[in-house]
C-alpha cells in the first residue's frame, strides 16, 4: 500500500463506487473499511435496473449515453448547462457557481466529454452473471442520498444481499453529489462509522 501499510480505508463515489466494490470482491485483505456513497455493486445496480421501474426511471440517461457523439454534443449545448442542472441544488450553496465553472472548464475541452461517457457505454449489458455473497468481514458503510435523481434507495436491499458486512445508511435531505452537498454530515457519517470499528 506504502508508507510501510498493508491496508487503507477506500471511500468512493458514483462510478469510483462501482470500482470499489469490485476492489472489494477481489482484494478484501486490502481493506481496513470501505465506504461507498451514491453509488452500488455493478450486479446489484443492473439487477435492480431491470427490475425496478423507478430505477430505469432515473437511469434514462444511461440509454441516451448510448448515443456516440450526440450525447457529447448534447451536453455541450448552451454554455454545457447540463453541468447547472445536475449539480446545483437549490437552496443550498455548497456547491458554487465557481465550482460548476470548473467542471464546465475541464469538460469543455475537445474530447473531454467522450471518455467519462464511455464508462456508461463500455459497461452496458441487459445480463450480467451473479456473483457469490461477499463474507469477508471488511467494514463497509453504504450510504445512499434521500434525494438521489439518479440511484434508488431500493438498492440498499439488493447491496444486502451481495454483502455480509455492510451497513446501509440514507443521507436525508441530500441529492446525488452527498459530499459536496452535505459535506460537513458526511464526514461526520464516515468519521463516526470509522471510529465504530476502531479503524
Amino acid at each position: 500500500m506504502g508508507r510501510g501499510r498493508e491496508k487503507c480505508v477506500l471511500v468512493a463515489h458514483d462510478w469510483g463506487g462501482l470500482i470499489a466494490c469490485r476492489f472489494r470482491d477481489v482484494h478484501p485483505d486490502a481493506l481496513s473499511a470501505l465506504v461507498v456513497l451514491a453509488s452500488t455493486s455493478q450486479e446489484a445496480w443492473y439487477h435492480e435496473l431491470w427490475s425496478s421501474d423507478e430505477q430505469r426511471k432515473k437511469s434514462w440517461y444511461v440509454f441516451f449515453y448510448r448515443m456516440p457523439g450526440l450525447a457529447e454534443k448534447l451536453l455541450r449545448m448552451n454554455d454545457m448547462a447540463a453541468f447547472d442542472t445536475v449539480m446545483r441544488v437549490p437552496g443550498k450553496d455548497t456547491i458554487t457557481a465557481q465550482d460548476i465553472e470548473c467542471f464546465k472548464y475541464w469538460f469543455g475541452k475537445p474530447t473531454a466529454l467522450t471518455p467519462p461517457i464511455n464508462y456508461y457505454r463500455s459497461n452496458f449489458a441487459y445480463t450480467l452473471a451473479d456473483k457469490p455473497r461477499c463474507e469477508r468481514p471488511v467494514p463497509f458503510l453504504y450510504a445512499l442520498a434521500q434525494n438521489d435523481a439518479y440511484l434508488s434507495t431500493t438498492l440498499i436491499d439488493k447491496m444486502k444481499n451481495y454483502y455480509a458486512h455492510i451497513e446501509p445508511t440514507i443521507i436525508e435531505n441530500c441529492g446525488h453529489f452527498a459530499q459536496q452537498e452535505e459535506p460537513a454530515k458526511v464526514n461526520s457519517l464516515i468519521r463516526n462509522f470509522l471510529s465504530k470499528h476502531k479503524v
